[in-house]
């Protein structure tokens, strides 16, 4: 199991080995062995209290290895190895190893020498640091270093020495004496919020019931069902290919060789059922004249469970008892299937299995199928609909007909992320032409494909040559075409030929403003246009909903992007971890379907947070991508990103030469963010030429999109270029209008400039209070830069900080105590996943920070602490006066 897994119904034995790192930590020994079955969670548990529990520990690790397991004291010298070059070398401090390098039969004597030398050895590495020694797969680890292990740990006492034993059960090991740690098997309701959590598109509830009846609570089966590619069961309606198996013993094949035909048949008609139906098995059967008693003698082979699933005793083994059958077979276990299936209430099923029923053309078949893939997309999401789709092409005999399947089903795929998938359907299409010709979609389909791979230039090219192609006999069309074609320059930003921009705009102009539809190019255009008009309960919703939306429906071509421009709906309310979240999955979600990243808005967020390194090196490794894939939009992003970050740093002429190209192009998606930063700047450097204008600007745009946030904006730009007492009036006029808006870092820097402003000024009394202000509402959302920047002035002022005490809550972020505060009234982290809008692995993540900052070890310690009504991540500032 992925140690980056979150962990389910852990909390007991992760609290107990983290009393065992607390025993170590006070300066005694300590050892457990933590064992379980294959799969179970056992590295991951460990690699969890090592992440939770190991602050300031030295971690060894030592790997067992079948292939090293013959040789003697192997495991001793891998554990040398694992210190380092930085310390003494096992084998020179304990010469009796040298003695018996070759030789697994050590006298008394010897062994109790070798014993000794190892734990003084032990003992000199552990003198600056307790250590923490991992030995995994202890199963394979040679039973000479086993034996000395097994004897050290009995006899550590003094030493700061951890040893954690991981070990597979079936395997022969005697561990009498050690503390065991045995990870239970998950919950149904655990494995199933295991599922639904890792996997990034949905599946039929049904066929989810059936994984989790099959993985019989193991996580690392759990796992194997979600580690292939996002579209991998296709919602639910296809099946991975067969795994390879590693383990020879474990194979059905020979198993299945003795079994009667029968006995395969029933087997190959549970195999061919994804939901795991025990009705429809039994009625299939039937249908195929399978003898009543032939389950008994399926089960009595241990192969198959009937009870409220059927279930095979792997789930690896389902894949290859389907694959083991001839083709034939597999068909007619099909048609039976099929052939007891209910068409009203199950049409989808019903249309799935008479697809494999046959590798006939036939329309009947395939009519069934697109009618279905609506129904299908209720239960899978458009994964599932584009797997039935691209089946009903596949059994269409007319041509024209099949292009038309063949170019739904590559839309379905597209907007499910399988590119691939939606590439290779697009390519068919194209070789399907008729007498007519190429109709226009496909090079549309083509072209849409083109740009979420990162092809601009090709996409709009191709985007141009279709609108010109319909130009005479839809009208309509070759406005959509061009919609879609601006918006790919908008995406090209400064680097799109200006001619192409100019001459799309004279077009568009003429033509009324239709529906853009819901492509990705129109959700990037939709998503600018909110944040742009200042508009924040429609930028909240309408980000918020559409992620929701491409969740649900398995639309993962569209959720890096929402999920980019939610993380930037929380940036503006001062949710800075919840942003960094977002940004996180929205990268994360990039990276799993094959897409290049919102490049700028991870660079954005550390830009606010003041991380000077994370942010050049996230421009360092984004840059030349942009620039090959002729993404001009986001070098702006990153342009706004250095802005913040030197206003930060208090280095506004260098914010200025980073801000002031990009300000003057006024691209869309950047109005209420970077005029404002390079209004600061420009000011602040003593260029007030080049605020003005942008002021200017500004001030319009706040009339034509009345709100508090952009009249605040301006309010805030007209103040910094103004003096004496309208200066003031400015400054008070935008901090009023950002209190009612939801600009919580907005507010704090207007705090932080009328501060400045008011000491410049020498009024310093009434400098500190607004400085003081905006120190305090910095520190609390994670502005670090900005913070450390309002702290500077308020030392100007005569007045300095000091971080007051009090309760623990003090030492938790808002984040962290919103989740303390749930699970303390007893709410589970699915429940406060739920709540805050976390996922089950942030939240986790959270809580482990909430044990190690409140020193506790459990659920019922953050109750028992009582009142958690505190202020959070607030500095109790006071100010000392000079």
């Amino acid at each position: 199991m992925s140690t980056g897994t979150a962990l389910y119904e852990r909390d007991e034995d992760l609290a107990c080995l983290g009393r065992l790192f607390d025993t170590v930590r006070a300066g005694a020994g300590a050892a457990a062995v933590v064992r379980g079955v294959e799969g179970i969670g056992k590295s991951a548990l460990v690699e969890h209290a090592l992440e939770t529990y190991g602050k300031g520990f030295k971690v060894l690790r030592v790997l067992g290895s079948r292939h090293e397991r013959a040789v003697p004291f192997a495991g001793l010298h891998l554990l040398s190895c694992a210190v380092g070059p930085q310390s003494s070398d096992l084998a020179t401090a304990a010469p009796i190893l040298h003695q018996v390098v070759s030789s697994a039969d050590l006298p008394l004597e010897l062994t109790r020498a070798l014993i000794e030398e190892l734990l003084a050895w032990l003992a000199d590495v552990a003198q600056s640091d307790p250590i923490a020694c991992v030995i995994e797969n202890t199963q394979w680890i040679d039973l000479a270093s086993l034996t000395v292990l097994r004897n050290v740990a009995s006899r550590l006492t003094g030493q700061p020495v951890l040893l954690l034993f991981v070990h597979r059960d079936g395997a022969a090991a005697s561990f009498d004496g050690l503390p065991t740690v045995i990870p239970a098997r998950l919950s149904d309701a655990a494995a199933r919020d295991f599922l639904t959590t890792r996997a990034l598109a949905p599946m039929d509830p049904r066929v989810r019931e059936r994984l989790v009846a099959e993985a019989r609570g193991n996580p690392g089966l759990l796992t194997d069902f979600t580690a292939t590619t996002p579209w991998a069961f296709g919602g639910g309606y296809d099946c991975p290919p067969p795994p390879a198996w590693t383990n020879a013993a474990e194979e059905p094949f020979p198993v299945l060789a003795t079994l009667p035909e029968a006995t395969r048949r029933l087997l190959t008609v549970a195999a061919a059922d994804p939901t795991g139906d025990p009705t429809l098995l039994v009625a299939a059967t039937r249908h195929l004249g399978v003898p009543d008693g032939t389950l008994h003698a399926a089960e009595q082979a241990g192969l198959l469970t009937v009870d409220s699933h059927v279930r095979f005793a792997n789930p690896h083994t389902r894949h290859t008892v389907y694959h083991a059958a001839t083709p034939e077979n597999r068909q007619a276990v099909h048609r039976a299937i099929a052939a007891v299936i209910d068409p009203r209430t199950d049409p989808d099923r019903r249309a799935w299995h008479r697809a494999f029923a046959s590798d006939a053309l036939n329309e009947d078949v395939a009519q069934e199928l697109a009618d279905a893939a609506p129904h299908a997309r209720k239960r899978g999401g458009l994964p599932a609909a584009a797997v039935l789709l691209g089946l009903a092409a596949a059994r269409t005999p007319d041509p024209d007909l099949r292009r038309s399947r063949l170019l739904a089903a590559a839309d379905a795929h597209r907007l499910s992320g399988n590119l691939q998938a939606a590439t290779e359907l697009t390519v068919a299409a194209r070789t399907h032409a008729s007498d007519t010709g190429i109709p226009v979609a496909v090079d549309v389909l083509e072209a849409r494909i083109a740009l979420s791979t990162g092809h601009s230039r090709k996409a709009l090219t191709m985007l141009l040559a279709a609108a010109q192609d319909v130009e005479a006999t839809d009208p309509a069309e070759a406005v959509r075409i061009r919609r879609d074609a601006y918006a790919v320059t908008v995406l090209q930003g400064r680097l799109a030929d200006p001619r192409i921009v100019t001459e799309l705009r004279a077009s568009l102009a003429a033509a009324s403003e239709g529906d853009s539809g819901s492509d990705l190019a129109a959700l990037k255009h939709l998503s600018r246009q909110t944040g742009d008009a200042w508009d924040e309960e429609a930028f909240r919703d309408v980000t918020r909903d559409r992620l929701i939306s491409a969740r649900q429906d398995g639309a993962l071509g569209s959720v890096p992007v929402v999920a980019a421009y939610q993380a930037l709906w929380h940036l503006h309310a001062g949710e800075f971890e919840l942003a960094r979240e977002l940004a996180d999955d929205s990268d994360a979600s990039a990276a799993a379907i094959g897409v290049p990243p919102l490049s700028h808005v991870s660079a954005v967020i550390a830009a606010w947070q003041g991380r000077q390194r994370h942010v050049e090196r996230l421009i360092a490794e984004r840059e030349p991508g942009v620039l090959a894939r002729q993404e001009g939009w986001f070098l702006t992003g990153f342009d706004y990103a250095r802005t913040v970050l030197f206003n930060g740093l208090g280095r506004y002429t260098d914010a200025l030469e980073a801000g002031r190209r990009a300000a003057e192009l006024d691209e869309g998606g950047f109005h209420a963010w970077l005029p404002v930063e390079v209004v600061e700047a420009a000011v602040r450097a003593g260029h007030p030429e080049v605020a003005e204008p942008l002021t200017r600007r500004l001030s319009q745009r706040a009339q034509l999109h009345p709100s508090s946030w952009s009249r605040g904006l301006a309010a805030l730009c007209r103040a910094l270029l103004a003096t004496g007492a309208e200066a003031e009036c400015q400054y008070q006029q935008a901090i009023q209008e950002l209190t009612n808006s939801s600009a919580a870092p907005r507010l704090a820097r207007a705090h932080l400039l009328y501060g400045e402003w008011l000491r410049r000024g020498r009024r310093k009394r009434e400098a500190r209070v607004q400085l003081r202000l905006a120190h305090c509402q910095l520190t609390a959302i994670g502005a670090s830069a900005f913070a450390e920047r309002a702290a500077r002035e308020l030392a100007a002022t005569g007045s300095s900080l000091q971080r007051g005490g009090g309760q623990p809550t003090h030492q938790l972020t808002a984040q962290e105590l919103a989740v303390a505060r749930l699970v303390a009234d007893g709410a589970t982290n699915r429940e406060v996943a739920q709540t805050l809008y976390l996922s089950p692995r942030t939240v986790e993540a959270h809580l482990r920070n909430v044990f190690a900052k409140l020193g506790v070890t459990s659920r019922r310690e953050i109750a028992d602490l009582g009142d958690l009504s505190g202020p959070a991540a607030d500095p109790a500032l006071t100010a000392i006066p000079a």
